[in-house]
């Protein structure tokens, strides 16, 4: 079963990013997420891609950041 959380991307890469949502998620190294950030401009396609987490850094302001690894785009 497929599940939407909100995250705020802090830093986008051609082979990474990282994200920050809320730490009452779980979340485990190696875990795999999709990731889709949608576009607010006509002519540019928003970003799909499946991501694996390689690291979990939990936050004072209740939040965590993951550092998540793109393994594809589509």
């Amino acid at each position: 079963m497929a599940h939407g959380y909100a995250a705020l991307c802090i830093d986008l890469s051609s082979t990474g990013l990282q994200i920050e949502t809320e730490a009452s998620l779980e979340f485990s190294q190696g875990q795999k997420l999709h990731v889709s950030i949608p576009s607010t401009h006509a002519k540019l396609y928003g970003l799909e891609a499946e991501t694996q987490v390689q690291r979990i850094e939990h936050l004072d302001n209740g939040y965590v950041a993951l550092g998540l690894k793109i393994i594809s785009m589509q």
